[in-house]
């Protein structure tokens, strides 16, 4: 993970109601070939996540969605909620829940 950069990029507003509370970021990532590379060479394709910076969350272990279930920022509390996950054009997830199964290698 630390040859990967996520950079928050403004999102705008669509005009829908429940984003008039919003400040909206895009969170678009980037990964390099060694610490030396240029972050910005090799794009993360097809993967978005739109993140909400008004709001803030308390993670819970039951949030956590990879084989590890442990860890040490159970019980903090953040700023920033993921509104919606895209990858490839599709919505993956919405309001707190996964519409397609996440991809493990």
């Amino acid at each position: 993970m630390d040859l990967v950069m996520v950079d928050p990029w403004s999102a705008g507003n669509y005009g829908a109601e429940e984003e008039q509370t919003w400040r909206l970021t895009r969170a678009l990532s980037w990964v390099r070939s060694d610490p030396a590379d240029n972050g910005y060479a090799h794009p993360i394709e097809g993967v978005l996540a739109l993140v909400d910076l008004n709001s803030t969350m308390t993670l819970r272990a039951d949030d956590l969605q990879n084989r590890h279930v442990l860890s040490p920022y159970i019980g903090r509390n953040f700023r920033g909620v993921v509104r919606q996950t895209l990858r490839r054009g599709e919505t993956i997830f919405i309001d707190g829940k996964f519409r397609a199964p996440p991809v493990r290698s």
